[in-house]
């Protein structure tokens, strides 16, 4: 990631914490992204600690790959009132055309998210589908 992709995420993330959300109880964050690619695959990690696997869903559609998050966290106050906090994010990522959507696979572990996308010919196969994580 180059240095202006840095500074226009952290400019997007100012924005969005600038911006109240109707709900004041959504408290939007957006995880630290990195995008390797070898001669096999491409390999993206997002860091999300303090997660679990199931709050987590990838999907592929349209040569686009979405990660998307929620959490919600409930305090019990004294007066039996409980309030509920919701960590939430989505990520929208464009795949290029050789990556080979078909073979995807994710893995959760120790607050990083990867997900494994091979690499094929120019045209490789890109069929909508929910990715399992790990």
């Amino acid at each position: 990631m180059t240095t202006r992709q840095k500074n226009r995420r952290v400019r997007k993330a100012e924005k969005l914490i600038a911006k109240k959300s109707v709900n004041s109880n959504v408290l939007k964050k957006i995880p630290a992204l990195n995008i390797d690619k070898t001669t096999q695959e491409y390999i993206v990690s997002v860091a999300v600690p303090g997660m679990e696997r199931n709050n987590f869903t990838v999907q592929i559609n349209n040569r686009q790959l979405i990660i998307s998050a929620e959490k919600i966290k409930s305090h019990h106050l004294d007066n039996s009132a409980d309030k509920s906090l919701v960590n939430k994010w989505q990520e929208t990522i464009s795949l290029p055309l050789d990556a080979d959507t078909l073979m995807t696979a994710a893995v959760y572990r120790n607050g990083e998210l990867k997900i494994y996308i091979p690499r094929r010919d120019e045209n490789a196969s890109c069929i909508p589908a929910d990715v399992y994580i790990y």
